[in-house]
């Protein structure tokens, strides 16, 4: 999961990436197509096409999946450092994609739901954690008008649960 905001314009979300067809990413140095300098993360969401075509995931991590490399030395424990680790994360995702009329019009829908808790350095878990939960929802309808045009409709929907 990559948080795609740009600072504080809010202009993004965590995104679905079982949702995507391709995904580039640029560190540095984005050409003429981006609308401002430095990385950028470009993402081709899933069409549907003549075949019917599903995925469905379900990933699930509980904390004695996760290993710890860092080294527990004075200077942090003095300053309250206690790592941070996963304590539980799990996601579901299922998509469908395929013709309506086929070589003509075509669907994709997504669903996606995970939730993160994370435990915060330095602060005991029965006072808080960082718990996220986030649904996705996508759909993407495609049109064949003519041989020489072709006629799109995209909706992402990413929400946040605080």
């Amino acid at each position: 999961v990559v948080n795609t905001t740009e600072g504080t314009g809010g202009a993004g979300f965590y995104a679905d990436y079982f949702a995507n067809e391709e995904v580039a990413v640029a560190a540095a140095g984005a050409d003429v197509e981006m609308n401002a300098p430095g990385s950028a993360v470009v993402n081709t969401i899933k069409s549907g096409g003549n075949t019917v075509k599903m995925l469905n995931n379900l990933t699930y991590q509980q904390e004695s999946f996760v290993g710890d490399n860092q080294t527990a030395d004075a200077e942090k424990t003095a300053r309250g450092y206690t790592g941070q680790p996963n304590i539980k994360f799990w996601e579901g995702h299922v998509d469908i994609g395929g013709p309506i009329k086929k070589d003509k019009l075509w669907f994709f829908g997504a669903y996606n739901h995970f939730k993160i808790d994370k435990q915060i350095s330095g602060v005991p878990r029965n006072i808080a954690t960082d718990l996220g939960l986030f649904d996705n929802e996508t759909t993407k309808e495609t049109w064949k008008a003519s041989e020489k045009d072709t006629i799109v409709g995209y909706i992402q929907i990413g929400r946040a649960h605080v």
